[in-house]
């Protein structure tokens, strides 16, 4: 493997025209290179129509996530694979109104249901989830399924309470639905295929070299030149340890053996190889790798029947490697969905270079606003809502810098930017919201956050401002639905180092205020350090959701910064209403 001559890594210079454009100008890119396929760049699709007498009763799939990980999964849009493919920003999985729009036009053409194929991370199953789930309130029928392959992980407790992240095994998957799918098969045989191959793949990888994310000063982490991580994901993080520099075949009997001891492959077994390009290492890198996997397996009695090797799913230029196996025993016909003509680019061989569509990806449909038939502040109340919003987008964003350095030891270090994107959002539209009806307010405010935040921060505050929608202003039961609202959809809570370690302790402090007949006033000041306690018991404790479960517990020595976060906008709220309450 590659290495530099210096552990002190200077950013990556990158040939684009700005970090706010890269992802836009990257997909007017992709459709002036195929003309084959549809790209909206108001909702990040990319997707493929096949006529109409050919799809009427086919199952369509959907698949996608954050940028920065190319070709994956635009190069595996086309008939034969994926129909839609939906681009966040930059290591960002996509908004929920983007996911719910690729659904909704692959379900308008897709007669037989949508698939939607998700990435194993906490953004990816949040933001498609709730797309599924406003889907299914529509009457389209939409299946979906998790992937997870990653092999690294040591801590048996991180993958209970997470599960194994999405790598390049994703692959697989794609191939062999997207086969299926123009095969004619059902939704539901489709679906239970996918989670058979979940069982018989895995993945592990190893990294020379961290990347820099455009528009950052530094790489995500540094490496010393001597040494490699072991057991990386696709977001630019860290692995789960390190190693010495070795020999390729040392490098590849490590990862192999992680491989073969956890899916228990034994002699006869037939198995299909990826050996994917994180995206800064050499072809020659991949070919030696690959070489060396097979006289590794061939040693064992272990039966390749295809190997894969090139630049599939990337973490934008990160050095390094990641070795995927999918056992094929008793699964002949795996093989030949492989082995299925597809126009994908990424795959090998594509008539998308030829051609030009003339279909156009419809842009979501407005829905006819409901009558508002809830609560109704008067103006008095309606104007302190209003400025306890206006406080807290004022004061967020003065926090920016320091909820940036919390995140970048184990996330992408973009916490406190996220969260004046959110505010910035709350400015532009504040005289327009209607505080005037709390409950469609928050609604407004969840589309905003969504929108605006995006990621996994998005989608959680979306999710807890549309549960505590239904139920303002009483503003206990909105909090606890606010609470159950996140709850169905991640596993996350109290011990998790993140943003519900502040936010359940405050609830339950002011539960517990209310009930003993304390004033608002009173039972929120409580809940404000309650948050703070919950806040600072997140220091050293390691993280088991998200990105950072994945990441060595020496990054993770000071607060989480989305407990911090809680901290200040709950402190924002209760000291504007402490300076108007009298």
């Amino acid at each position: 493997m590659s290495t530099s001559h210096s552990a002190c890594y200077t950013p990556h210079k990158k040939i684009i025209n700005s970090p706010s454009f890269c992802v836009q100008d990257m997909l007017e890119g992709i459709r002036v290179a195929y003309p084959g396929l549809s790209v909206n760049l108001k909702s990040g699709i990319i997707m493929r129509y096949d006529e109409p007498e050919n799809v009427s009763d086919c199952v369509g799939i959907v698949s996608g996530g954050g940028s920065g990980h190319e070709p994956y999964c635009a190069g595996f849009v086309g008939k034969g694979m994926v129909n839609a493919a939906v681009a966040g920003h930059v290591f960002t999985s996509p908004p929920t109104s983007h996911c719910l729009t690729a659904i909704r036009n692959v379900a308008k053409m897709y007669k037989g249901g949508v698939l939607v194929l998700v990435l194993n991370y906490t953004g990816d199953r949040l933001n498609f989830g709730q797309a599924i789930e406003v889907a299914k309130d529509e009457g389209i029928k939409v299946e979906s399924v998790t992937v997870g392959d990653d092999l690294a992980l040591y801590n048996a407790v991180v993958e209970k309470a997470v599960g194994r992240r999405g790598l390049s095994g994703m692959l697989f998957v794609l191939k062999i639905a997207g086969a299926l799918a123009t095969a004619g098969k059902s939704l539901e045989h489709i679906a239970n295929t996918c989670r058979q191959i979940i069982v018989n793949f895995g993945t592990v990888g190893i990294c020379s070299s961290p990347c820099t994310v455009p528009g950052a000063p530094t790489p995500l982490f540094t490496l010393p030149v001597h040494q490699l991580e072991f057991g990386v994901g696709i977001h630019g993080e860290a692995g789960v340890s390190k190693i010495n520099l070795r020999p390729a075949s040392e490098i590849v009997d490590i990862l192999i053996r992680k491989i073969v001891n956890s899916l228990i492959l034994k002699y006869g077994d037939e198995v299909c190889v990826i050996i994917n390009n994180l995206g800064g290492s050499s072809q020659m890198e991949g070919y030696i790798v690959g070489n060396e996997v097979n006289k590794l397996l061939e040693k064992k009695g272990v039966i390749i029947s295809r190997l894969y090797i090139g630049t599939f799913m990337t973490s934008l230029e990160m050095g390094g490697i990641q070795i995927s196996l999918l056992r094929t025993t008793g699964h002949a016909d795996w093989l030949e969905h492989l082995d299925a003509y597809t126009e994908a680019s990424a795959w090998p061989s594509s008539v998308l270079l030829k051609g030009k569509t003339t279909f156009k990806i419809a842009d979501m449909p407005e829905k006819p606003v409901a009558e508002y038939n809830g609560p109704i502040f008067e103006p008095k109340e309606a104007d302190i809502f209003r400025k306890c919003l206006y406080d807290l987008a004022i004061c967020l964003p003065q926090h920016e810098e320091r909820l940036n350095k919390l995140d970048s030891g184990c996330g992408d270090g973009d916490c406190g930017t996220t969260f004046k994107m959110f505010t910035t959002g709350i400015i532009e539209v504040l005289d327009e919201l209607p505080c005037e009806k709390p409950g469609e307010c928050f609604t407004k405010l969840a589309d905003i956050a969504s929108e605006r935040m995006g990621g996994t921060s998005g989608s959680l505050y979306s999710l807890m401002l549309r549960g505590a929608a239904r139920y303002v202003p009483d503003w206990l039961e909105a909090w606890k639905n606010a609470l159950q609202t996140v709850k169905k959809y991640t596993p996350v809570k109290v011990g998790y180092r993140c943003m519900m370690d502040a936010l359940i302790p405050a609830y339950k402090k002011f539960e517990s205020s209310i009930a003993a007949e304390e004033n608002l006033l009173h039972s929120l000041k409580e809940a404000v350090l309650a948050a703070q306690i919950g806040c600072e018991n997140t220091r050293n404790m390691k993280a088991l959701i998200g990105r950072a479960a994945y990441v060595e517990e020496k990054y993770q020595t000071d607060i989480d910064a989305g407990a911090f976060a809680v901290t200040l906008w709950l402190e924002s709220v209760h000291n504007t209403l402490s300076a108007v309450i009298k």
